[in-house]
């Protein structure tokens, strides 16, 4: 019974600190200011709130193991849209954050009995945000916002192959890109001052292999 309850807390805490490192987003894309991770492993995580598995499965794609690959014979299509919104009211300022787009879009293709080949383009992150504050500097009202937009996306293309009955190995290979573009403004409602605007344009690529 001790050595049940010991491996039930150790499942406990495990699943609580995956969990923790889930929702604190401490991707390396976002601790460089690229925004929230937006990459969902497969359509079928996605309507699941993320949750996935990389096992075989002949009936749904998954962009997080290409050995999987062979164990489909037919060729498939993999689309995901997802819509999101949050706006967080306050006495000084609105907060604004949404994102409706397709989340990935993956074509499998059998090259041969063994051998299995996908392709297909899905977003990595994801900036959409808009402040707005109202305030006021010695009885100067001005409105301040702060807009920004953008993110990653990755283009990828991954191959399959069974080497042996119960043996099955994969390669995958990602070029990202993205844009992001933030925006600052000020508007003073008085005209004696001069109103200010600032815009900041990044742009990110590169590879990575799995």
């Amino acid at each position: 019974m001790r050595k049940l309850m010991r491996e039930v807390s150790i499942g406990l805490l495990f699943l609580f600190v995956l969990a923790t490192a889930v929702f604190a987003d401490g991707s390396i894309y976002s601790t460089r200011a690229f925004g929230v991770s937006w990459y969902f492993p497969s359509g079928q995580a996605v309507g699941m709130g993320g949750v996935a598995m990389s096992s075989v499965d002949s009936q749904h794609l998954n962009w997080a193991n290409p050995a999987a690959l062979p164990a489909s014979q037919t060729v498939q299509v993999s689309c995901v849209f997802l819509y999101q919104h949050l706006k967080i009211n306050s006495k000084t300022q609105v907060f604004k954050t949404g994102y409706a787009n397709f989340n990935g879009v993956m074509f499998s293709v059998p090259v041969h009995k063994r051998m299995g080949v996908a392709f297909g383009i899905q977003p990595l992150t994801n900036i959409n945000l808009k402040i707005k504050r109202r305030d006021a500097i010695k009885n100067n009202i001005y409105t301040k916002s702060v807009k920004s937009s953008g993110g990653l996306n990755s283009f990828f293309l991954m191959i399959g192959y069974r080497p042996l009955k119960s043996l099955l190995v994969g390669i995958g290979t990602n070029f990202i890109m993205g844009k992001m573009e933030e925006n600052w403004r000020v508007d003073f409602i008085d005209s004696h001052f001069r109103d200010n605007f600032d815009q900041f344009r990044t742009k990110a690529w590169g590879m990575n292999y799995t």
